[in-house]
């Protein structure tokens, strides 16, 4: 269906499958209108009379006009995607996704021509209004003003302009948060970085002349004036680019108070995280997000400190964890390494996991299997520890017994195995023994003594 879909369109599969939901429907809707058609009964001008009352035809005709919209805007899959998703009301504040109007148009033309300005990828804004329309409601005070810092720096480096021309043209949003999350602002900024690219003036100037009123105020005029003479003077000048940068707002630091943690205990590692700002004051009120692979740790706002204590709390997978955190419209950083383990000092080995032993006398010479699972009290399994095999001569006759090994590393499954035989034969009774402590006795086995030639 993708394949033909595409066929139709004329546009990509992906694309194709964006569209057919934007136009209200589905694959299997499709399909259905499809085999419920039934046109054998009717006379050629009466198909051409019913045509636009057709839902198939009607869905076909919506699915092409879209279709050739996002052929023209160059509108990838992601684009669709994400104006589906929450782009439709984030983005136009408006409700209905499905709607195709001409004010969709337009400002689906604004995010295609800010791809155009850029020469980074167009999932980089993309990725810029997903999270700045994800900041967490209410934010204010330190953290809102770093949200406004961060966001005009990444713009700024998207359109490679200056940072405070970016701050001069969000200051102008009719909005509390100094934060461009939608298209309509999309647009004023992108009409002044282009403006500002033709006539060599600077954001102020142009939003000081475009503000100019009809009647005659010479404060106003006066200051426009001043503005582009300096401008005119300066034309020769290049146009200031970007030179920002996000590590340049805060300083981080993140500390473990230990690098090891059980699996599946109520162990748990604290990382102390300290934000500070340029001037080295601390920064209080900013979420520190977290992901983790092996573990969990709760999202947490900076207390008046700037400080803020988050709990690493294990799973029940071993193995070694670098958590990530991030600041809002900040890039994730890495937290030190831990450990996720097991309890070395409890180690156990239930009987149900230790393999079984013949009944009967093995033949001389013949190896015997033996193999055990080992485990720590919390059930989590044991991963590559060192295990020996100990052997003991029930009859006290000095027997002697060969393993193949005497020690290894247990797999992927907690699993120490070993082949065992006896030269000497006799009644052996054979142990494993986990680096731990513990020690657990397979029942005695019978091998035969080999016989001596003379």
């Amino acid at each position: 269906v993708k394949e033909c879909l595409a066929v139709y369109t004329g546009i990509g599969s992906e694309q194709a499958l964006e569209v057919l939901a934007w136009a209200n429907s589905t694959v299997s809707r499709l399909l259905r209108l499809v085999l419920e058609r039934d046109l054998s009964h009717l006379e050629g001008s009466v198909k051409r009379r019913n045509a636009l009352a057709d839902p198939l035809l009607a869905l076909l005709a919506d699915v092409r006009r879209r279709s050739a919209v996002v052929a023209k805007l160059e509108l990838s899959a992601e684009v669709l995607r994400d104006y589906l998703d929450y782009g439709h009301k984030a983005w136009l504040d408006q409700d209905d996704k499905h709607a195709f109007t001409v004010r969709t148009l337009y400002y689906l033309t604004t995010l295609n021509r800010a791809f155009e300005l850029s020469d980074q990828p167009a999932q980089t804004l993309l990725d810029y209004l997903r999270e700045v329309n994800a900041l967490p409601s209410p934010i204010g005070g330190q953290a809102l003003r770093l949200a406004e810092q961060a966001a005009s720096i990444r713009l700024a480096g998207f359109f490679d302009w200056s940072v405070q021309e970016v701050r001069e043209c969000v200051s102008r949003f009719q909005s509390a948060q100094k934060i461009l999350k939608n298209l309509p602002q999309l647009d004023l900024l992108m009409r002044v970085r282009v403006l500002a690219a033709r006539t060599s003036m600077d954001a102020l100037t142009i939003f000081l002349m475009g503000g100019l009123p009809e009647e005659i105020n010479k404060p106003a005029y006066k200051a426009a004036a001043e503005h582009a003479l300096l401008s005119l003077s300066e034309s020769d000048r290049p146009l200031v680019t970007f030179t920002g940068d996000l590590k340049q707002l805060v300083t981080v630091t993140c500390n473990p108070d230990k690098s090891t943690v059980v699996a599946g205990t109520d162990e748990t590692i604290t990382f102390t995280v300290t934000l500070m700002d340029s001037d080295g004051n601390p920064l209080s009120g900013v979420n520190v997000y977290w992901s983790a692979e092996l573990g969990t740790v709760e999202t947490k706002a900076t207390e008046t400190d700037g400080v803020v204590k988050a709990e690493y709390k294990p799973g029940k997978v071993t193995g070694w964890d670098t958590p990530q955190f991030w600041l809002d419209l900040f890039e994730r950083e890495y937290a030190p390494t831990v450990e996720v383990t097991i309890d070395a000092e409890h180690i156990v080995i239930p009987l149900r996991s230790m393999s079984p032993v013949p009944l009967e006398a093995v033949p001389a010479g013949q190896e015997v299997e033996l193999y055990a699972t080992i485990k720590d009290i919390h059930r989590n399994i044991a991963k590559n520890h060192l295990t020996r095999w100990l052997s003991r001569d029930m009859d006290d006759g000095g027997g002697t017994v060969v393993y193949r090994p005497d020690q290894s590393y247990t797999n992927q499954e907690g699993v120490a195995r070993t082949f065992v035989s006896s030269p000497t034969g006799g009644k052996i009774q054979i142990s494993v023994a986990p680096e731990g402590g513990v020690l657990a006795d397979f029942p005695p086995i019978i091998f035969e003594r080999e016989e001596q030639v003379p």
